[in-house]
């Protein structure tokens, strides 16, 4: 509060002493800022990505596809108190798998036909993980969808739902398979 009681300062001198006085009041934020992140480290996050996918065309005009998304958020913090090493955690998984099944009318599918997925991994027998009830499309073709989601919202209009207990974490190279009535009507690989 020198500027205020140095009375006999002209204009230009107190324009220089108020310079001075803020130039220092920053160099100290910046110093305490900087100390700030020396005692805390920094930290940088990213989403690791597993997306696997599969299609099957049968011998007729029908098809399958599936998708499996894994997104976990990865925080890997830069130093820190006592050392400068690096250090992750995970926070934030996200997991999608959605099914489609279609069909061209009049080759032996039907509205209300249930088709059964089930998906074969390589530590396990195969798991039925959910169904697929068909209904006719706006096209006349024969349609339908699954999809869960660890973030699902209430049941939007029945489309997205949680996972189900027994469904397995899907890896490269497992087997999705489809079957009606108890018969498989094909599968495909993901990849």
């Amino acid at each position: 509060m020198q500027i205020l009681s140095n009375a006999s300062m002209n204009g230009a001198g107190l324009f220089a002493e108020t310079l001075r006085i803020a130039s220092r009041t920053l160099l100290a934020a910046a110093v305490a800022g900087t100390a700030m992140v020396g005692l805390t480290g920094s930290a940088e996050a990213k989403w690791d990505r597993t997306r696997l996918q599969c299609r099957f065309d049968g011998p007729s005009d029908y098809s399958f596809s599936a998708r499996y998304e894994n997104r976990t958020r990865v925080v890997r913090s830069h130093g820190g108190p006592g050392g400068g090493g690096s250090n992750a955690g995970q926070s934030g998984a996200r997991s999608t798998f959605s099914a489609e099944f279609e069909a061209a009318s009049g080759i032996g599918f039907s509205a209300g036909d249930v088709i059964v997925i089930s998906i074969d991994t390589a530590t396990a027998a195969p798991v039925d993980v959910g169904s697929i009830t068909l209904s006719l499309g706006f096209n006349g073709d024969l349609v339908g969808e699954l999809q869960y989601s660890t973030q699902a919202p209430p049941q939007q209009n029945g489309i997205k739902r949680p996972f189900p207990s027994n469904f397995p974490k899907p890896s490269a190279s497992d087997t999705i398979s489809i079957a009606k009535n108890g018969s498989t009507l094909g599968g495909c690989t993901l990849n």
